[in-house]
This record gives C-alpha cells, structure tokens and sequence, in this order.
C-alpha cells in the first residue's frame, strides 16, 4: 500500500547525484546561451566519420586548441608554433610533429603569411557546397562561363580535390500544392570535387540568364535527362531535370543536394542514360505556351465533328 504522508525522500543516492548533475548541466548550458557565451563547434562527423578514434592524443589536443582559437567565419588562425609549444609546455618539435599528423590527416592546412608568421586553416571534413558567384565579365550564360569555373576550381584543387563530374540541373519551380508555371525555373551548374580524404564538394552556380531556356516536358514526375549546351572536356554536360519539390532554392533542400552529389558521385553513367531524355533549347521553341481558349475551340469542334458523324451514320 501507497504511504501518502511519506517524510523522507524515495530518491537513493545514486538518483539524487544524478538528478543534481543533470541539474546542474542544464542550467550551465541555459546561462550560457541567455549570455551568448563563446563555443567551440565541432561538426558532428568529427565522431560518425571516427576522426576521434584515429587521432593520436597530441594531434587531437592540438586540432581542439586550433578550433578553439581560429575565427568562427573563416576557421582561421595565426600562432606561432613557439606560442603553441608555450602553451601545451612542449618542445617546438613536438608541436611540428603534431601539426604534420593533423596535415596528413587533412584537417588542417599550414602556410606563411609574410615574412615570418604563418596562419592555420581548419579544412571541413564533411561533404559540403560551395556557390561561385558568376565572373564579373560574364554577360550571359556562355559556355565560356563554365571554362571560368572549371579553371578557377582546377587552380585551387590542392583544396578542393579532383574535379569528377559536372551536371547542368533543371527544376520548374512552383509554390507547394500548386502547379509549375512555364516562366519559373531555376538552373544551375553544379561541378563535384573529391579530395584525397574521399570528402565530397558540391560547386553551385546559378545560371540568371537562361530562363529563355528550358527542357521540353512541363510536368516532370520524375528525375529525367537532358543534354546541356555546357561542354566538359569537349564534351557536352549531362544534363539534369529534378521534380519541382524539394525547390533547389530554399534552405530545407540543401541535405537532399548534398545526397544528390553523393549519389552522383558514384553512380554509373549508363543508370542515368536509363531515364527518360527530354530536349532542351528555347523555350518557346521546344515548349509553347498553350492557349487555353483556342484549345477549347479545337475540341469544341472535334466533338461537333463527331456528332455530325454518327447523325450521318
């Protein structure tokens, strides 16, 4: 039976550190948002992708102090290997052996910066997207544009890995629960990286001034191909056309365009050539608009044409 009028407490112990610590936790975490606080972010794949696990103690401490100290827009930072031996109270040559493991590793990335410091840069070990904006003397949507961009990744592959395949995107555009509009897509050019850690970059450019483009089915109820006027190694792109949701351009679809460039990264050339092709070219040429009245009209007819028939008969 129950005891209603219990004095003492039920709670062992054990429970009540446990509920205090939790407590305790809690509240720290709570006061430390309500003041803005400074943290120390770690993306969670630090642990799924095992990083952790790898790393040897002093390289481990070393990436924690870097992130700790590196700016929190750009991940960079700028200690001298002699403030850092200061720091962890190790000898300079500790400190070097420790910053090679985390460059072998790629997490991080070392160069001078004018004659005698150097500065430090966290590298995302993550799958990730990059937007390029377009080069300033780019006026249109040129297969020049992609020659830019090319180039410009290519100079910069020590960061960001081989360059293994580039993809023109299609998606009409529509709000949720409404049909697509003939006027409304979004297009863009996305080029995948891989670096020698096997981390994924999506590179995104928006083409603005294509929209007298497009492929020459409306309704797409599933992933379709296309081939793109963009040429990659003198060859024409392939060309991709999404179903309208998840809409590229809103913040909710950027986990199922990092899946895109993962599947894309591996997936066999001849899966997609399974799909069903579409025509791509000028709008208006390829994808008239209909008018609505005339083709009331024309059946209007045809069903007199019809009844004229069978009177006939």
């Amino acid at each position: 039976m129950a005891h209603r009028f219990r004095l003492t407490s039920l709670l062992s112990d054990s429970d009540r550190n446990d509920q205090a610590l939790k407590g305790y936790y809690k509240s720290w975490k709570e006061l430390n948002q309500k003041s803005k606080s400074s943290f120390t972010a770690i993306d969670n794949t630090f642990f799924t992708n095992k990083i952790l696990r790898d790393l040897e103690p002093g390289p481990l401490k070393l990436y924690l102090f870097f992130s700790h100290v590196a700016s929190n827009d750009y991940g960079h930072s700028w200690h001298s290997i002699q403030s850092i031996a200061d720091y962890f109270g190790a000898q300079t040559r500790t400190i070097d052996n420790w910053i090679k493991g985390l460059i072998d590793k790629d997490l991080i990335y070392r160069a001078p910066k004018g004659s005698k410091s150097h500065h430090t840069y966290l590298i995302p070990f993550s799958d990730t997207l990059i937007t390029h904006p377009s080069p300033k003397n780019r006026d249109e949507d040129s297969p020049e544009l992609l020659e830019d961009l090319i180039s410009k990744i290519r100079d910069l592959e020590f960061l960001y890995g081989e360059i293994i395949g580039v993809y023109h995107l299609f998606q009409w555009t529509s709000q949720k629960g409404k049909q697509v509009s003939r006027d409304a897509s979004t297009q863009m050019l996305l080029i995948i990286t891989k670096r020698k850690n096997d981390v994924l970059i999506g590179h995104i450019h928006t083409l603005r001034k294509s929209n007298h483009l497009s492929v020459s089915e409306l309704d797409i109820e599933e992933q379709s191909i296309f081939t793109s006027p963009f040429l990659f190694n003198g060859q024409n792109v392939m060309g991709i056309a999404l179903t309208p949701f998840p809409s590229l351009k809103t913040r909710a679809s950027i986990k199922d365009t990092i899946n895109l460039v993962k599947e894309l990264s591996t997936i066999e050339e001849w899966v997609l050539q399974d799909r069903q092709h579409l025509n791509y070219g000028i709008k208006d040429e390829i994808l008239p608009v209909i008018d609505e009245e005339n083709d009331e009209n024309v059946d209007d007819e045809e069903k007199e044409n019809v009844e004229d028939v069978d009177e006939d008969e």
